[in-house]
């Protein structure tokens, strides 16, 4: 697994590549919203279209609980906003409605263009 971590004029673009495992997830999603807080960016998009790997509902389950268990969803000040970018069976929404129903702001889309519009954010420049 390889992500990097890009800070744009609004967001922050956090690109995983190749195969992860369940128990790499939650890193990556804490580092991601360690450099937004120190950046004081209350948007993170993460795209998720080339990354590969096998998540059960267990998995899943315990991303979300390790997620909400160790989240700062107010870091200072700021209400972070989450975008995952991706396709089935990788990204499927069930660990993005649980963590809606735990009161944060995520959602998950087919194609970058439609998270950027969720956040409220223009493409980064070419």
């Amino acid at each position: 697994m390889v992500f990097r971590i890009e800070p744009q004029e609004r967001y922050l673009l956090v690109t995983v590549t190749g195969e992860i495992t369940a128990g790499e997830v939650p890193g990556v999603f804490r580092r991601a919203m360690a450099e937004a807080a120190s950046r004081q960016i209350g948007r993170i998009l993460f795209n998720c279209l080339e990354m590969q790997g096998n998540f059960s509902i267990t998995d899943r389950l315990n991303f979300v609980a390790q997620f909400t268990e160790n989240a700062d969803a107010d870091a200072l000040g700021l209400r972070q906003h989450f975008a995952v970018v991706g396709r089935p069976p990788v990204v499927d929404g069930f660990a993005a409605m649980h963590l809606r129903n735990r009161g944060f702001h995520v959602q998950t889309f087919p194609t970058v263009s439609e998270a950027l519009n969720w956040l409220g954010v223009s493409p980064p420049s070419s």
